[in-house]
């Protein structure tokens, strides 16, 4: 009898601790972005250090307005989005160069909840890091419109240009965020240019952030990946807080054949492209290169139908530019960029630009140029030339540039 009593019994008891068990398994872990990236440490960024005697500072002030909400819990290349947007950060920190900046940290998460956590105060590197640090992640959804409103509340305060700097993955949002981005900037008009930071790949985020980039007028959108690389960084920093110095004046027609003269007696000039090597800003240029007044490589852009990545016949003249100049200089490289403009998913404008740059590469290998000397870089819609607002700035963004290799 005692036996058929503790049968059940001991079975009643195992159903309980199966039940405890279940019930204290840990909860879901965070997609992610992209499952085929295995999880490790991920090395340093380099720093590359701008300089500034080609450069001015167009910026007065600057402002981050940082997500940290649930959604950016998410993985993304080996780490949260949360950790890629702190080091993306951290990497535009360091890399801005030592100029007098009024700097300001917005972070924003839960429905209503907004809070500046730096500034807006005279700039330091060491003051700005200690506050991305502070921040954590929050709970609930991302009010990036409340955000947006709040920084026009701090700018009463700060005079001159400003930089909107947004970094999230734009997930959750409505278009609350960009009929935002269109308030402050009529407010505001030419003061105010507002700038994207994208993480990850969610593909309503990302539209998102591009409308709300759009709708800045003077900034635009990037994803934080195409940032990582030093030199992509740098040429971020420059675009956003920096402006090329204007090339001196030239002299009387009546008096530069002996002005040049002069100065190429007394400066030299090593590449033999025209310009002195006080004021070559490219040196190095390829022989029989045309060059800008800087004695920067003159040469135009191939562009591309929608959706298309086939050469056409107008950008002929200048890829058998490209081969003559190969051709006379045996030692140098190219880089072949792609871009794209700004319609469609990101994923797919990226292939696409690699699509347009290979396409270029063809053609120039066919001329008899070998492939070992040219390098694809593909940018998508990150790096547009002009405004992707009208028909007119779309078709010059859809293009492939050529610049100097290694």
């Amino acid at each position: 009898m005692t036996i058929r009593i503790m049968k059940p019994l001991l079975l009643l008891i195992i159903i309980f601790l199966m039940a405890a068990c279940a019930s204290h398994k840990a909860g879901p872990v965070a997609q992610d972005d992209n499952p085929d990236h295995l999880h490790k440490a991920l090395p340093a960024r380099e720093v590359v250090k701008i300089q500034m005697d080609q450069y001015t500072q167009k910026v007065d002030n600057f402002i981050i307005i940082f997500d940290p909400s649930s959604s950016m819990s998410a993985i993304h290349a080996g780490q949260t989005r949360f950790e890629l947007a702190k080091d993306t950060i951290n990497h535009l920190n360091k890399t801005i160069p030592d100029i007098k900046l009024v700097g300001g940290v917005r972070s924003f998460g839960n429905p209503v909840y907004t809070s500046l956590i730096y500034g807006l105060t005279d700039y330091t590197k060491d003051d700005f890091e200690f506050a991305i640090k502070t921040i954590t992640v929050s709970d609930g959804a991302s009010p990036l419109d409340f955000a947006l409103a709040a920084v026009a509340k701090d700018f009463e305060f700060v005079a001159g240009k400003t930089a909107v700097l947004i970094i999230s993955d734009g997930q959750d949002m409505d278009i609350q965020p960009v009929l935002a981005a269109v308030k402050m900037k009529q407010r505001f008009k030419d003061e105010v240019c507002i700038y994207t930071i994208i993480v990850g790949n969610d593909p309503g985020g990302q539209e998102i952030l591009n409308q709300v980039a759009i709708a800045g007028q003077c900034g635009f959108a990037v994803n934080a990946d195409n940032l990582v690389d030093g030199r992509d960084m740098a040429d971020f920093v420059k675009k956003v807080f920096l402006t090329e110095k204007e090339a001196p004046l030239k002299q009387p027609a009546g008096d530069s054949t002996a002005v040049t003269a002069s100065s190429q007696f007394k400066f030299g000039d090593a590449d033999g492209d025209g310009i002195t090597d006080d004021k070559d800003q490219c040196p190095g240029t390829p022989k029989g290169a045309r060059v800008d007044e800087n004695g920067c490589w003159l040469i135009g852009d191939v562009l591309f139908d929608f959706d298309k990545y086939n050469i056409k016949p107008a950008g002929y003249p200048t890829l058998n530019e490209v081969a003559d100049i190969m051709r006379n200089n045996p030692e140098f490289n190219i880089e072949i960029h792609g871009h794209t403009d700004i319609i469609g998913p990101e994923k797919y404008n990226d292939r696409l630009s690699i699509n347009r740059a290979t396409s270029g590469k063809k053609y120039l290998i066919k001329q008899g140029i070998s492939k070992d000397r040219m390098l694809l870089k593909g940018f998508g819609y990150s790096r547009p030339k002009t405004t992707n607002n009208n028909v007119k700035g779309r078709a010059e963004n859809r293009r492939i540039e050529f610049k100097r290799g290694n």
